[in-house]
């Protein structure tokens, strides 16, 4: 894909936006979402008025016990020398207050030949970031500061999960995204609502949340929306963005696959 899982998607989303993923409710305190022992899914991201597909997204999520290790194989729909492929990890812990991302890693082959890393220190509120594209040997390091209100967008499909849906129709948080580029930018999350959202998985009752970019960037930045099914867990059902670029079309992801699947409800 080239760039975040959340997914790798959301990711680039927000960077675009300004493209993930698995951000952190850690400071926001939301508190604990609700993972099962093991989770898998597939998301597939497609332009919205042409349907031309962009990316595919496999995805695991296990807890054992409040460690949580989320995995991700994903590839665009090019062929030959366009091809795209990665890989993501993410390793995190459930505390009272959310999700908490400990490291997180990406590395693309093919078309792309880039890896990405953050190492989370929350005591201190700092992240240490690299990236190095093996194509050009460009690389860079830096470490950033961990505002108090972080929502870390690698984990931020599972985090969001806890968020205050039960205050109805219009309510909205503040937060700053760390995005998984090292960039810290300042978001709205707004309650939407309750509609039906349509998958290839069933149609089912969902919220939508809108997250804007706020500051002088959030005069150019499209919106992006996600939904979770009304029902708990809040199972993250996908989102609508800006993948190709701010001048292409808009994009909207979908769960193909989930299990396990009585969680969906």
């Amino acid at each position: 894909m080239g760039r975040i899982l959340w997914t790798a998607a959301v990711a680039v989303a927000l960077t675009l936006a300004l493209l993930a993923s698995p951000a952190s409710a850690q400071n926001v305190g939301w508190g604990k979402p609700d993972v099962a022992p093991l989770e898998s899914g597939t998301q597939v991201t497609s332009y919205i008025d042409s349907g031309e597909k962009l990316y595919e997204m496999k995805w695991k999520l296990t807890n054992n016990d409040g460690a949580l290790t989320w995995s991700m194989e994903g590839r665009n729909f090019e062929t030959g020398d366009k091809l795209v492929t990665w890989t993501e990890s993410m390793a995190a812990k459930l505390t009272d207050k959310g999700v908490e991302p400990q490291s997180w890693s990406k590395e693309s082959s093919g078309a792309e030949q880039m890896k990405w890393t953050l190492r989370y220190n929350w005591a201190a509120k700092t992240a240490d970031y690299t990236f190095e594209d093996r194509a050009t040997g460009k690389k860079e390091a830096r470490t950033i500061k961990l505002p108090d209100d972080a929502l870390a967008a690698d984990a931020m499909p599972f985090s969001l999960r806890a968020f205050p849906f039960e205050k109805g129709e219009g309510y909205s948080e503040k937060v700053r995204v760390v995005n998984t580029d090292s960039q810290v930018m300042g978001a709205e999350l707004i309650n939407r609502g309750v509609e039906t959202r349509k998958t290839p998985m069933g149609e089912f009752e969902a919220y939508k949340l809108e997250l804007n970019i706020t500051g002088l960037i959030g005069v150019v930045a499209p919106k992006m929306y996600f939904w979770y099914t009304k029902a708990e867990p809040h199972t993250w059902l996908g989102f609508e963005g800006k993948d190709g670029g701010l001048t292409e079309g808009r994009t909207i992801n979908a769960l193909h696959v989930y299990a396990p699947v009585d969680r969906l409800k």
